[in-house]
């Protein structure tokens, strides 16, 4: 399975999102992708921790998706990736503000929108793909 959790903005509440999601459903085994152009900056290893901290068995930062999203269940945290990738669910996150043209892009494409946290809605579809993909 695959969910791809992108947003309008930087802090927007994409991490919190995918966060809430891991834990909730642990059960997945997720690996968790950050998919960043800015991978040389320090402070974005803190959202793989964070990651891991939730429940990821694996948690990586990359530049490019390509070769991580055939590992499982992976939740991937971009809003570009939504340029070749047609996920299992899609999560929005709307922080309000100034958005970022690959948000104008990819919002309309998005199963759910939310703001800055994962809804119960949410989770419940996601436990519903995982259960259907075990049956």
């Amino acid at each position: 399975m695959i969910v791809v959790v992108g947003g309008s903005s930087r802090k927007a509440g994409k991490t919190t999102t995918i966060c809430e999601i891991i834990a909730a459903t642990r059960e997945a085994q997720w690996t968790a992708v950050k998919v960043t152009p800015h991978a040389h900056e320090a402070g974005e290893f803190g959202d793989t921790e964070r990651y891991t901290k939730a429940g990821a068995v694996r948690s990586l930062l990359t530049q490019e998706l390509t070769g991580h999203a055939d590992q499982g269940n992976t939740i991937v945290e971009s809003n570009a990736v939504m340029d070749a990738l047609d996920p299992d669910v899609f999560v929005f996150v709307d922080g309000g503000g100034d958005w970022k043209p690959s948000a104008k892009r990819h919002a309309a494409k998005a199963h759910y929108i939310v703001r800055g946290h994962a809804t119960s809605e949410v989770i419940a579809h996601i436990r519903q793909e995982l259960a259907r993909e075990q049956a």
